[in-house]
């Protein structure tokens, strides 16, 4: 557990410090990585950003996803500009429990953390794509401006789109 805590400090402390060099240190706007996918058999890494035909609210986003079949989850470091409002840069980690791992395919789902929205994750081994799919749960009280429409999104490259 002490190497899962590392691997998860080091990869949302190395996407922050991208962020904030490109941020602080240009005047330009925000440079985010480019998609990658790698597969090594009992583990996924992929690095990019979350894209939509539905307006997401975070635009300026990057992520890293990273699974191990050992582990049982896929680990997910998020660093946005925006998310609390403004110009500041948050992040933050999920873990996503492993549903099915095969040699095609991997899914994962959320952690009921979302109180509104449930989210399923895919990966396609073969044409090395990661898919989300984010659906609303049950009518809740405080979730009424959450659209009741499935929001698809896809891991990519957010600087050729």
């Amino acid at each position: 557990m002490k190497m899962l805590r590392k691997i998860v400090l080091f990869g949302g402390i190395c996407i922050a410090v991208a962020i904030l060099y490109v941020k602080l240190g240009t005047s330009s706007p925000v440079s985010l990585p480019s998609y990658s996918f790698t597969d090594g058999g009992n583990f996924i890494i992929a690095k990019g950003s979350w894209l939509s035909d539905t307006k997401l609210s975070d635009q300026a986003q990057t992520v890293q996803i990273h699974c191990q079949q050992e582990w049982g989850y896929c680990i997910e470091t998020i660093a946005s500009i925006g998310h609390a409002g403004g110009n500041m840069l948050t992040i933050w980690t999920e873990f996503w429990r492993i549903k099915e791992w095969g040699e095609d395919k991997i899914s994962f789902r959320e952690n009921n953390s979302a109180m509104c929205v449930n989210y399923n994750y895919s990966i396609d081994r073969k044409n090395q794509t990661i898919t989300s799919t984010r659906t609303t749960k049950l009518p809740k009280i405080g979730c009424e401006e959450i659209s009741e429409a499935p929001i698809f999104s896809h891991l990519g490259d957010q600087n050729s789109k």
